[in-house]
């Protein structure tokens, strides 16, 4: 069982960002006035762009592909890497057939990370789905202590 699940950005999640501040900014503009409404609205703006280029997997620290190797065990890159890192799945991901909440402990840090399914194939999802649901044992329950590559 070795995948390589390579993620792309998710289109749901740039049209709920976009909502969701457009939602805010209109809140902005019509309950609040003069310093306080420039002062809202600059905020929004500046979340705005942190969740577009969090949607669209550009920030440093976005994972951009999932592996898991013949002993489940998961290895993660980065977009400022050049090597994939071992990690492991958290108890405290959440799993469910419209999102995967995952919680990655990689050794030396934790890292949150939302996959939707317009983010890899159906089948894709569908393997990490139970993969992460199912295939979690002692193991391979945090990061190989051997070195940061899992081969």
């Amino acid at each position: 069982m070795n995948h390589r699940f390579i993620l792309k950005p998710s289109g749901r999640l740039k049209i709920l960002a976009a909502a969701l501040h457009l939602a805010a900014l209109s809140v902005c503009i019509t309950a609040f006035y003069g310093w306080m409404m420039w002062a809202g609205l600059a905020a929004v703006l500046l979340s705005f762009a942190y969740a577009w280029q969090t949607a669209d997997l550009r920030r440093k620290d976005a994972v951009i592909r999932i592996d898991i190797d013949l002993n489940n065990r998961a290895s993660l890159l980065f977009r400022n890497a050049a090597e994939d890192q071992a990690a492991a799945l958290c108890g405290a991901s959440a799993v469910s057939r419209h999102a995967l909440f995952l919680q990655w402990d990689t050794g030396s840090r934790k890292v949150w990370q939302a996959v939707f399914p317009d983010m890899l194939g159906r089948d894709d999802y569908r393997r990490l789905q139970v993969w992460a649901r199912w295939h979690q044992t002692k193991e391979n329950n945090r990061p190989s202590e051997t070195g940061s590559k899992i081969t």
